[in-house]
C-alpha cells in the first residue's frame, strides 16, 4: 500500500520580488519615508487552476516578430500584468527595446491621448488603467490628481497634500525676484470640496515637490544656476498642463462609456428577472404595479446588479425577490382597500351631513361642542361594520341610510361610554351618583399640561381630538382623515392625553371647605353659584405693602394651593366679595391684548350659525358670512367650553398699611400690570 500523501503547507517567500506599482508612478514618493522593515509574507497555496503552469515560461525566448504581433493585440492594462508575473517578462517589457509595444498596445485603446513626454508608457498604462493608490498601494482609488499624474487615497492625501498658506507664496517671490523668471510657481492641485456648505474650490501643494525645490534651492549659490533652476520649473508646470485637458475629456468619455455598458448590462438583467416572474405566475401582478413600484423595483440591490442573470444566479436571488413582490401586492391591496375606505366614509359624510340639515332649525350652543361629531359617529358599531365590509362587498348610500334614525341614541351611547372612559382613570372620590361632576374631580392633560379640566367640559378639549395617526398611509384611521380635514371635520375624540389629578384631591377640598361647602356633594356648578372669593392668611402679592392680599375664586385658589402655597384659606365677607367681582369684570381680554398670552387670556368665540370660531373677529365673521351688523353674546356667539379666561388676581391692600393683614374694611381694588 503506498504511502498516505501529505497535506502541503504554506511557505513565506523571503525573496519575492516588490510590487512594481510603486516604482511606475509619475512622481516620486515623498523624501523622508522608510522603507518597509522586511518582507511582506505571501501565501503560496495554490488555487486550482485550468490548464497547465508555466506555459508562458519560454514566451520571452519567442522570435521577436511573434512576439510584435502578439503584444500589438494586447491591451496596456495586461501588457503591464504580463510584466509583472515574472523577473524575465518585466525585464524584456520594461527595457526601452520594448517601446514599440507599449505603443502598439495603446492604440487598441479608442481616443486614448498621446502619452505625455515626462511619462513612461509602463507609467502612463499604470496611472489610467490601474486603481491603486500611487503611495500606500490600496485599491479602488477611482480620482487621478492629474497635476501630479497619480493617484492617492484619503489618509495618503492627508499626508502628501496641504493647503496653499503665505510662506510658499513668499518662497516663490523670492525665486522671482533673484531670477526674474515669472513662470515660477508650485504645481497647484485643486480639489472640489465635498461639504456643501464650501462654494470654491481648495488649492493645496505636493509636499514632495515642495521639499525637493526648497532643497535645491538651498544648494544652489550661482546667479545662472538659479536662473536654470527656475526655468527648468517654469517648463516643467507648463509641459504637465499641457496634456490635463485631453486627458480629463478622455476619462470623462470612457466613464460615461462604461456607464452606459453598466446601465444597458442592468436594464437585461431587469427584463430577464420581469421574464421570469412573468413564467412563474407574477404577470398580473406585475401589469398594476405603480410607478413608484417600478422604481422601487428597478432600484432593489439583487436587480440594480450590474450582472448578467444566470440560472443559478436566479435561484439565489429567487426568494428575495418574490419576497419583494409579495409585499408590493400587499401595498397594492392595502391602496386599494385604502381608496374603498375613503369612497365610503365619503359616502357617510352626506348621509351624516343630510340628517343634520333636515333637523329642526336650532343654534349652536356651549352644549354643541360637547357632542359626538361625525368622525366619533364613523367608527360607531352601527357605521363601522358597513365601513370596513370587505372591498369585494357593495356598500351604497342606502346601507348607511337605514341607520341614520339611529344617530341621536349613537351620541348619547358616546357621551355615556366616555363618561365610563373617564370614571375609570378617577380614584379618592366619593361613591355619589355622579362623580365627575364633583369639583373635587379634576382632569391633567399631558399634551398641554393643564391641570384644570372638568367633567363634561374637557370633552370639548382640543388635545383629546388627536392628529397623529402614525406614518402608515392606508390605514382605515388615515382614510377617514383624508374625509375630515379637509371638510373642517375633527378627528374621532381619544382621550389618550387625559390623566386623573390625584393630588388636586386634598386642595380642592381645603378649598371648597373654606367657602363653607362639602367637599363630598359639592360640584362644579354650586361653586360657580356660590361666587365666593378667598384670600392666602400667609401669601402676599406685593412685598412693599405687608397687608396686601390677592383675592382668588375657587379655581384659582386650587391651583395657588397645589402649586405650593402652604398658607391657609380665609373666606371674604359677601360685600367685599362682591367688590371683587365687579372688578373682576373691568379685566376683559382687551385689557391684556398685548400680552403673549392672548390666547390663554381670550376666550375663545364659537358662532352659533356655523362651527366658525375665533379669539377676536367673531363679530367680523357674523357681518360677513351671516349680515349681522351688531353681534350680540348668547344669540349670535358664545364662549368655548373649554376656554379659560386668564386674568391678574384682584390686589386688595388695607386702607392703612400698620392695620395689618386681617384689616379689610376700606378696602382699595387694583390689578397686576
Amino acid at each position: 500500500m503506498p504511502p498516505r500523501k501529505k497535506a502541503r503547507k504554506s511557505k513565506v517567500s523571503t525573496n519575492a520580488p516588490a510590487d512594481t506599482a510603486a516604482a511606475e508612478c509619475a512622481v516620486q514618493a515623498p523624501s523622508g519615508t522608510e522603507p518597509s522593515p522586511g518582507p511582506t509574507p505571501i501565501s503560496t497555496t495554490r488555487r486550482p487552476l485550468r490548464g497547465r503552469r508555466g506555459g508562458l515560461k519560454d514566451m520571452p525566448n519567442m522570435p521577436l516578430d511573434i512576439l510584435i504581433e502578439i503584444f500589438s493585440c494586447m491591451h496596456p492594462r495586461d501588457l503591464l500584468n504580463l510584466a509583472r508575473t515574472t523577473k524575465d517578462f518585466r525585464t524584456f517589457l520594461m527595457s526601452r527595446q520594448s517601446a514599440s509595444f507599449w505603443k502598439a498596445a495603446r492604440k487598441q485603446v479608442a481616443g486614448l491621448p498621446e502619452c505625455p513626454a515626462f511619462l513612461s508608457e509602463p507609467q502612463y498604462a499604470n496611472l489610467l488603467f490601474f486603481s491603486q493608490c500611487h503611495n500606500c498601494l490600496k485599491a479602488n482609488i477611482q480620482t487621478i490628481t492629474w497635476e501630479v499624474y497619480a493617484r492617492y487615497c484619503l489618509a495618503c492625501k492627508d499626508q502628501l497634500l496641504f493647503q496653499e498658506i503665505t510662506p510658499e507664496g513668499d518662497f516663490i517671490k523670492l525665486v522671482k525676484r533673484e531670477t526674474q523668471v515669472e513662470g515660477f510657481a508650485f504645481t497647484m492641485i485643486h480639489v472640489t470640496p465635498q461639504r456643501r456648505y464650501s462654494l470654491q474650490d481648495q488649492r493645496f501643494l505636493f509636499v514632495p515637490e515642495l521639499e525637493r525645490l526648497r532643497g535645491q534651492w538651498a544648494k544652489i549659490t550661482d546667479a545662472e544656476e538659479k536662473i536654470r533652476f527656475a526655468q527648468t520649473q517654469a517648463d516643467a508646470i507648463k509641459e504637465r498642463i499641457a496634456p490635463i485637458a485631453a486627458l480629463k475629456a478622455w476619462k470623462a468619455a470612457q466613464t460615461d462609456v462604461r456607464s452606459a455598458e453598466l446601465e444597458a448590462i442592468r436594464k437585461g438583467r431587469t427584463e430577464s428577472i420581469l421574464k421570469r416572474l412573468q413564467e412563474e405566475g407574477w404577470a398580473d401582478e406585475l401589469s398594476k404595479m405603480d410607478v413608484h413600484d417600478h422604481y422601487r423595483f428597478e432600484a432593489h440591490k439583487v436587480v440594480r446588479k450590474a450582472q448578467k442573470l444566470t440560472n443559478n444566479g436566479w435561484n439565489t436571488i429567487r426568494g428575495e425577490i418574490l419576497e419583494f413582490m409579495e409585499s408590493v401586492k400587499a401595498g397594492r391591496l392595502a391602496r386599494e382597500r385604502s381608496r374603498v375606505l375613503q369612497d365610503r366614509y365619503e359616502t357617510l359624510y352626506a348621509v351624516v351631513s343630510e340628517y343634520e340639515k333636515a333637523q329642526p332649525s336650532e343654534r349652536r350652543t356651549p352644549a354643541s361642542e360637547l357632542q359626538a361629531r361625525f368622525a366619533d359617529l364613523a367608527i360607531m358599531p352601527q357605521f363601522n361594520a358597513l365601513v370596513e365590509a370587505p372591498p369585494e362587498t357593495e356598500v351604497t348610500r342606502a346601507d348607511f341610510e337605514q341607520h341614520q334614525d339611529s344617530i341621536p341614541a349613537m351620541k348619547v351611547e358616546w357621551y355615556e361610554a366616555r363618561k365610563t372612559q373617564l370614571l375609570a382613570l378617577t380614584s379618592g372620590l366619593p361613591d355619589v351618583e355622579s362623580p365627575l361632576s364633583l369639583a373635587i374631580a379634576t382632569f391633567k392633560c399631558l399634551s398641554c399640561i393643564r391641570v384644570d379640566l372638568r367633567w363634561p367640559n374637557l370633552l370639548a378639549h382640543k388635545c383629546t381630538r388627536d392628529r397623529r395617526y402614525g406614518w402608515s398611509p392606508f390605514t382605515a384611521q388615515m382614510a377617514l382623515r383624508r374625509v375630515c380635514m379637509p371638510k373642517g371635520e375633527d378627528l374621532p375624540w381619544r382621550g389618550a392625553e387625559l390623566t386623573f389629578c390625584k393630588d388636586n384631591v386634598q386642595a380642592a377640598r381645603d378649598v371648597i371647605a373654606a367657602c363653607g361647602l362639602d367637599p363630598d356633594t359639592a360640584t362644579h356648578e354650586d361653586m360657580y353659584q356660590c361666587g365666593a372669593r378667598l384670600v392666602c392668611t400667609e401669601c402676599s402679592p406685593d412685598v412693599m405693602a405687608p397687608g396686601c392680599k390677592a383675592a382668588y375664586d375657587w379655581k384659582q385658589a386650587t391651583t395657588a394651593s397645589s402649586g405650593g402655597c402652604q398658607g391657609s384659606w380665609k373666606l371674604l365677607d359677601p360685600e367685599l366679595a362682591v367688590r371683587v367681582v365687579e372688578c373682576e369684570q373691568t379685566l376683559t381680554p382687551l385689557n391684556v391684548s398685548y400680552t403673549p398670552l392672548l390666547p390663554w387670556t381670550g376666550p375663545l368665540k364659537c358662532c352659533t350659525r356655523c362651527r366658525h370660531s375665533s379669539q377676536k373677529d367673531i363679530a367680523i365673521h357674523c357681518k360677513d358670512r351671516h349680515d349681522v351688523d351688531d353681534a350680540q353674546p348668547g344669540e349670535d356667539y358664545y364662549d368655548h367650553p373649554d376656554s379659560r379666561r386668564r386674568t391678574a388676581a384682584v390686589r386688595i391692600y388695607p386702607k392703612k398699611a400698620e392695620a395689618g393683614a386681617g384689616s379689610y374694611q376700606s378696602p382699595r381694588f387694583t390689578t397686576c400690570k
